[in-house]
């Protein structure tokens, strides 16, 4: 469960809930009235006189106008629920990738284990192999057995000896 707590695609979690919220914040932002403001001046060089009248050479407008949606179709319903699905689609990628690291996290027990066990087999068996070496010795000393079984003997306790070797450095 450490895993669940400091591996960072975990904490995601948290970041795509209030991302959700907020999209959806923002979707509900669609049915409050929407205010527009523009201007525009204009100069001219020349104007007309009309009987008597003229114009000015400037002219300004300024427009207000506000917008309140009635109805949208279910476009906004729509969106909401399109938001919703592509966040649980990621929150269920984040728990696809947690249980990837849950299984390697578990793969790495497992051989750390299995590597420990080994370790610990060929100790045992070089222990053995030292003991027979000390009979097959005295055997050698009263002329029993030929020198080359004792020979024998120290070269499977080099091997076991490079394999408890091999295995430490793992």
């Amino acid at each position: 469960h450490g895993v669940r707590i400091n591996y960072p695609i975990a904490k995601q979690k948290q970041l795509l809930d209030e991302m959700e919220r907020t999209s959806i914040r923002e979707l509900n932002h669609n049915w409050f009235p929407r205010m527009n403001f523009g201007g525009r001046g204009a100069f001219q060089t020349e104007t007309i006189s009309f009987q008597g009248l003229s114009f000015p050479n400037d002219s300004y407008i300024a427009t207000l106008s506000t917008e309140q949606p009635l109805y949208d179709g279910g476009q906004t319903g729509k969106s909401k629920s399109v938001e919703h699905l592509n966040s649980e689609a990621k929150r269920m990628n984040n728990e696809v990738e947690m249980y990837g690291v849950f299984d390697k996290v578990s793969q790495m027990y497992c051989q750390t284990l299995l590597l420990r066990e080994s370790r610990n087999i060929l100790k045992t068996v070089e222990k053995d192999l030292s003991a027979k070496k000390d009979q097959i010795a005295k055997a050698v000393e009263n002329g029993i057995v030929l020198h080359s079984n004792l020979d024998e003997i120290e070269v499977q306790i080099l091997s076991t000896q490079q394999s408890i070797l091999e295995a430490n450095g793992n």
